[in-house]
């Protein structure tokens, strides 16, 4: 299957309820125009973890892919994500979430 693409929603100065989409095996996508940030909700029991998969290299080295956990009944945000280290060849970039159970995920620019 597919990796689910999350739609981007603005922040604004008056405030912005957020739209959330439940977490996918196959992982999401977002775009990968820079200034995202992923918002991740975890309403369950067990630890989740986060991969946001790098593509940047220098002299053979590849960076280390980010991303980190988020503990059972907490909130983590991820980024901003910048396309030279983070855009796949589509030109998003994607996360992956080692269990999508109870996860919940937005994406956000300023």
């Amino acid at each position: 299957m597919a990796r689910t693409t999350l739609a981007t929603q603005t922040i604004r100065v008056i405030g912005t309820e957020p739209v959330w989409t439940s977490a996918e095996a196959d992982g999401h996508k977002v775009e990968g125009s820079g200034g995202v940030f992923i918002y991740v909700r975890n309403t369950g029991s067990a630890t989740r973890s986060i991969t946001i998969p790098t593509t940047f290299s220098v002299v053979g080295l590849d960076l280390v892919d980010a991303g980190g956990d988020v503990l059972a009944g907490e909130d983590r945000i991820f980024g901003s994500f910048r396309g030279d280290i983070f855009n796949q060849d589509d030109g998003t970039v994607h996360i992956d979430i080692d269990d999508p159970t109870d996860v919940q995920i937005a994406a956000f620019k300023l």
